[in-house]
């Protein structure tokens, strides 16, 4: 993965890569390319898909396409190699902050609008994500197949206590309110200094979206 931030910081792009064996993609071609492509996401006129994204002219030199970048690297390595998932994010009047981890196969996006939203913050809870993994933003993202099978799992585990059906039920919805306290961004704990919760964290800072 690398991502792209345009100096301005209004406008990011992000790649993800594929090859067939690990060590091509600790090459320095390799990552070269990968790095020029998450910049051809970012700066392309049409919204980048993994269509579009190397069939666009070059943004560094106009008179090849993007795909060039790659055709080289795959002649050199002679492996398989290709565009895995692509995306690009605006500010439009936010604020965006990014982290990619040291392995460059996990990394996060943040969007923050309000009045106290910083690149900082918007950088440090990208990185938060990148280690908690949340699986929504809130509680509302959440498939409803997902939380309906794990309030069955924590009915079914409270109901082996023997207790009655009302503490049952005071058990059972504790544990779901704890895997939203664990898969839900705005619920977790902040990793950096782990007793404030993103929720809370976004109140600080007048963070309305």
């Amino acid at each position: 993965i690398e991502i792209y931030r345009d100096p301005p910081g209004q406008v990011i792009g992000i790649v993800q890569m594929k090859c067939e064996q690990a060590p091509s993609a600790k090459s320095e071609r390799f990552v070269e390319m990968t790095k020029c492509l998450a910049k051809q996401a970012a700066l392309q006129t049409a919204e980048p898909t993994i269509a579009n994204l190397l069939d666009q002219p070059d943004v560094d030199n106009a008179s090849a396409k993007a795909n060039a970048r790659l055709l080289e690297v795959i002649n050199l390595i002679r492996e398989n190699m290709g565009v895995a998932r692509v995306a690009r994010i605006r500010a439009d009047g936010g604020i965006l902050g990014v982290y990619l981890h040291h392995n460059y196969q996990e990394a996060a996006i943040v969007r923050l609008e309000g009045t106290g939203a910083t690149a900082e913050l918007a950088n440090d809870i990208a990185a938060h994500a990148v280690a908690t993994k949340p699986m929504a933003v809130c509680r509302e993202d959440i498939p409803a197949e997902v939380v309906a099978r794990e309030r069955d799992i924590a009915r079914k585990q409270a109901e082996q206590t023997g207790k009655p059906a009302n503490i049952v039920d005071k058990i059972a919805e504790g544990k779901v309110n704890a895997f939203y306290g664990e898969n839900v961004l705005l619920e977790q704990i902040f990793v950096k200094d782990n007793k404030t919760k993103i929720r809370d964290l976004m109140k600080q800072a007048k963070i309305t979206d």
